[in-house]
């Protein structure tokens, strides 16, 4: 997952937006999504910014540095935890896997349609 900025070519001239890129675990394949909308060059430097597309660069870099800064924090956070907690599910993992029961208990993941 990261931040890009997307410039394409319009009548008009370059057209800015930033952009989000990440993988669909679903159909497997990459995927991005619209973050925010800039506008063109042209409407940028008349509103006083020189260089807009190499601004916006910097920009999207320091988002990028920002998530991923949040990240390795988190993964802190996770290492921090006790691994004494988690032994019951090592525990049960052994025992369905010992049983071959694993098949049977994931039937119970589907969800089925409920009445409110």
């Amino acid at each position: 997952m990261a931040y890009y900025l997307r410039k394409t070519k319009r009548p008009k001239g370059i057209y800015l937006q930033i952009y989000n890129s990440y993988r669909d675990v679903e159909k497997k394949q990459p995927r991005s999504c619209h973050i925010r909308t800039l506008g063109y060059v042209n409407s940028l430097q008349s509103l006083g910014i020189d260089d807009p597309i190499s601004f916006y660069e910097a920009a999207v870099k320091t988002m990028n540095d920002k998530r991923k800064n949040e990240r390795q924090s988190k993964d802190e956070l996770i290492q921090t935890k006790s691994p004494v907690k988690l032994i019951g599910f090592f525990v049960a993992a052994a025992l369905f896997e010992k049983l071959k029961v694993r098949r049977d208990l994931d039937l119970f993941h589907y969800s089925y349609p409920c009445a409110l």
